[in-house]
């Protein structure tokens, strides 16, 4: 089974019929399958188009991942605080890391983790912004 897209997503979320989507969006049922289905890349033209459409704006989002599911804002909001709490706990050292403006050999791998804390939080607040 073909993995369905975030455009595929927000259409079926926003109640919308594939046969009515094609008329704002000025393309044919085929493309818009191919999009749905990831066989085709969607232009940042058209993304913006279905997000519009579809009332949708994380879909024309880039950093958005094609396979993204909006979370309910409880969850959201619980992913957040946690990701919060989790770069909270860490901050210290990384300042302690970065006091001298060199990330040495023997810190690489220990700011490395701090560096995927840090962007597991923004992941998170993205994923409060587009909370349904």
């Amino acid at each position: 089974m073909i993995e369905r897209t975030k455009y595929h997503t927000a259409r079926v979320m926003s109640g919308i019929t594939q046969e009515n989507a094609v008329e704002f969006l000025h393309t044919s049922v085929s493309n818009l399958r191919r999009i749905e289905s990831g066989q085709q890349r969607c232009s940042p033209d058209m993304a913006g188009a279905m997000a519009e459409l579809y009332g949708a704006p994380w879909i024309a989002d880039c950093t958005v991942p094609d396979n993204y599911r909006p979370l309910s804002l409880t969850e959201a909001t619980l992913k957040y605080i946690k990701e919060r709490n989790d770069v909270s706990a860490v901050m210290t050292r990384a300042t302690a890391i970065l006091a001298d403006g060199v990330v040495d050999e023997s810190e690489q791998t220990e700011f490395a983790g701090i560096a995927k804390e840090i962007r597991e939080e923004r992941d998170a607040a993205r994923d409060l912004l587009y909370a349904r």
